[in-house]
């Protein structure tokens, strides 16, 4: 009963949130949305914040599993880019809601570990170093989230293009560590 309880407050946290045009999410708002007592909310979460990040991490659990089952680092790649852009504004709601900094946190964590299992997938090469691969990782977390904040209608519409030209791009500074891959620049580059 408890779980029901929590999906049943977290339904009505996202309804509100999605409603709301930048106001504040209230835990007064949320108990008179899904007709409970406070007691009842504050038995099952901290606060508002504790809230969301509860359903962004079982969302995140949920969207790992769905991801590793694609059957290529490619595939799991374009569900993870598709499952964020559907739920862009569900974040972009709860940040605006007061709740930026804690969010902001568990999202960068999150495709921090979404990434991090794609680019195991690929299996890192024997030479790469612990840096080498956190270095790796942080990089594309970083790009992966700015081509986010700054997807278009036109990557949507090329979405599997737009996804196979990312997949390539880490496809390829992983190639740079493996045993004789491209450590040196280009000619063009170098000037």
């Amino acid at each position: 009963m408890p779980d029901d309880r929590k999906e049943l407050i977290a339904a009505a946290a996202r309804r509100l949130l999605l409603r709301r045009d930048g106001k504040k999410l209230t835990v007064t708002d949320i108990v008179n949305e899904c007709h409970i007592t406070r007691q009842t909310f504050y038995y099952h979460f901290e606060d508002i914040p504790d809230l969301l990040l509860w359903m962004m991490k079982r969302n995140l659990k949920r969207s790992m599993q769905e991801a590793s089952m694609q059957s290529t680092p490619e595939e799991s790649l374009k569900y993870l880019i598709t499952l964020s852009l559907s739920s862009r504004l569900f974040v972009e709601k709860a940040m605006h809601a007061g709740y930026r900094e804690e969010l902001e946190r568990l999202v960068t964590q999150s495709f921090n570990s979404l990434i991090e299992r794609i680019l195991r997938r690929w299996h890192f090469p024997p030479g790469c170093t612990r840096e080498q691969m956190s270095l790796m990782l942080r990089y594309h977390l970083n790009a992966v989230v700015g081509l986010m904040r700054s997807w278009t209608e036109e990557d949507s519409a090329h979405i599997d293009e737009t996804v196979r030209d990312i997949y390539r791009m880490m496809a390829a500074s992983m190639n740079a560590f493996a045993p004789g891959g491209a450590t040196r620049l280009p000619e063009k580059l170098k000037d």
